[in-house]
């Protein structure tokens, strides 16, 4: 697990690598390349209108939104030391999901009257609105939970979607708003684009969930079972900080907040930290403050961030050193890895029957049925949501429901709608 691949540089010869430096020159020079060399291939520059919007957009980002997010590490100085702009393993992922996705449906685009350009048009539009959906959800979800103690540092944090923080069912609803919208607008029938993109969709999927691995969100519970698969990721990853948060790296094992937000100890383990420093069950635990601490002078800056932590009991605020803590979690179910296989499984399914299935929208409804399922089971292994609604369903199998009687609704439906003979 790396969530960190590495960091593309502030400066390079001098010159700013993101805002008005390298990176805006070389998109420059890419898209009077993709224009020239389409006006070549097909004698029209009607490539000019696929290519403006994405460069347009790119553009934007490169100018104002990746300069803000840079990481800069405390070194003593006003605003600490700007390594750069971190490249995250989830947001790799996420463009080799997009890339493999259209790889996929371009096979079978033509058959419902896709060209090339338009593929990649609808590509665009499906992966802009997918990720804005699935940032959406999430920062509304997770709202109060995220770093920021004003309105603006809330939002800035928010465009932070290479880091993690995508919720996939707010991804498909986002995607499928721009597919229907784009069908609507090139006279197609959403339901037929629908089930072209859905095999993609879901090998993008499964490529997005070796991101979370990478990144270490969506993670299960605790593996007691030796002959399972099982991950223990490193120091400052958010599984690491969950379990620190719980008590668990610490040695306690804790009751439930009370409505003051207090938990009581119910076990400390032999040997461990909470034991050395004296803790004992039946005292109250008020709060659990980690602190990460960056990788020193000479040491990788994307490598684990070792962990300090302040825990308040009865009054009193014990402190743990780097030394005094393991290197890595407790071990782990592998949740994101089931998924992604799971998601390479639908794919592929989706895919054969694409032939079988020759009503329009059928092969959507199945790969929503397959999906819904297969979540509801997910969310038994995975520990980062709670129940709602007064219920042990976590909101993930709430929509799994609805996204299963949804998927059988448009069998119904569209039992009389053949799909065009190719």
């Amino acid at each position: 697990m790396r969530s960190t691949l590495f960091y593309i540089p502030h400066e390079l010869f001098g010159v700013p690598v993101l805002g008005f430096g390298w990176a805006l020159l070389l998109l420059g020079i890419w898209c009077l390349f993709w224009i020239i060399w389409s006006r070549y291939r097909s004698g029209h520059w009607h490539a000019i209108k696929e290519t403006l919007p994405l460069g347009g957009v790119i553009a934007l980002l490169v100018l104002f939104v990746f300069p803000n997010i840079e990481t800069r590490i405390p070194d003593g100085s006003p605003n600490g030391l700007n390594i750069g702009m971190p490249i995250r393993g989830y947001g790799l992922m996420l463009m080799l999901g997009a890339v493999s996705g259209v790889a996929m449906t371009s096979l079978r685009a033509r058959r419902v009257g896709v060209s090339t350009d338009e593929l990649l048009s609808l590509a665009f539009w499906c992966c802009a609105s997918g990720i804005l959906g699935a940032r959406i959800f999430y920062v509304v979800q997770k709202w109060s939970e995220l770093p920021g103690g004003t309105l603006l540092e809330k939002l800035m944090t928010s465009l932070k979607f290479t880091e993690g923080g995508l919720v996939i069912y707010g991804g498909m609803i986002g995607g499928m708003v721009a597919i229907i919208a784009w069908s609507t607008f090139r006279r197609l029938k959403p339901f037929a684009v629908l089930d072209l993109v859905a095999p993609g969709f879901m090998i993008g999927l499964g490529f997005g969930r070796i991101g979370c691995f990478l990144h270490g969100c969506c993670f299960g519970g605790v593996c007691t079972a030796d002959y399972l698969p099982a991950v223990r990721f490193p120091s400052g990853s958010e599984p690491y900080l969950s379990q620190v948060v719980r008590g668990e790296l610490l040695g306690m094992k804790l009751h439930s907040e009370d409505r003051d937000g207090i938990r009581e100890i119910e076990r400390i383990e032999p040997g461990s930290w909470a034991e050395k420093v004296g803790l004992k069950p039946g005292q109250k635990v008020r709060a659990i403050h980690p602190e990460l601490t960056w990788p020193g002078p000479g040491e990788d800056p994307a490598g684990p961030q070792k962990v300090d932590v302040t825990v308040e009991v009865d009054g009193r605020a014990y402190t743990s050193s780097v030394m005094e803590l393991p290197e890595r979690s407790m071990p782990l179910h592998p949740a994101q890895l089931y998924s992604s296989l799971n998601a390479f499984l639908i794919a592929a399914i989706l895919f054969y029957f694409w032939t079988i299935l020759t009503r329009d929208g059928y092969v959507f409804a199945l790969g929503l049925c397959l999906y819904a399922c297969a979540r509801v089971i997910e969310e038994y292994i995975r520990v980062d949501e709670l129940g709602q609604f007064g219920t042990q369903l976590t909101i993930a199998q709430w929509i799994s429901i609805i996204g299963a009687l949804a998927g059988l609704l448009i069998f119904y439906l569209q039992r009389n709608a053949l799909r065009n003979p190719s």
